[in-house]
């Protein structure tokens, strides 16, 4: 009797555990919304450093029109232009949902964050958007970089205002 009694109270705690691990206050947001040629990289903030080509030699870049326009993430966890400018649309919930051109905002040097959208314009008038995944940190959970999604050249679709 005493191990029938064991085995229903365990079977009622195991099947309470589940019922009430299962919750619907997380969004429904599908984030897996990554459109065709999404690139998928780990920019470091260890730090840039430019050699005397205006090129990157030591962290990731993400190259675009030319080897001297590029973004790359600096050691404060900004983002950081060359010949080129970035603007932040907020946050969004994946590459996919950065529709839209912002008109003002541009700047060389924005802030990083994770779950925003950002649209650089390179100085030759293309786009490119990028969406912050996450953070990478190190063994001593510092922040040692950023995954990063972005897509180059952008051309957005005739319903994004531009």
């Amino acid at each position: 009797m005493k191990k029938g009694n064991f085995f229903l109270i365990s079977s009622i705690l195991t099947a309470m555990f589940f019922v009430t691990g299962c919750s619907k206050d997380e969004p429904s947001v599908n984030t897996d919304n990554d459109p065709e040629g999404t690139i998928i990289v780990s920019m470091s903030n260890y730090g840039i450093r430019i050699n005397s080509y205006s090129s990157v030699e030591r962290g990731v870049a993400i190259g675009l029109s030319s080897s001297t326009h590029w973004i790359a993430m600096t050691s404060e966890n900004n983002f950081m232009c060359q010949d080129c400018s970035v603007a932040s649309v907020g946050a969004v919930t994946g590459l996919g949902n950065v529709k839209q051109i912002p008109s003002t905002g541009y700047v060389q040097y924005l802030s990083v964050e994770t779950g925003y959208g950002y649209v650089v314009k390179d100085d030759n008038g293309t786009y490119a958007r990028l969406y912050v995944v996450e953070w990478i940190f190190d063994i001593y959970n510092e922040i040692i970089g950023a995954k990063v999604k972005y897509q180059y050249p952008w051309e957005p679709t005739s319903d994004v205002q531009i």
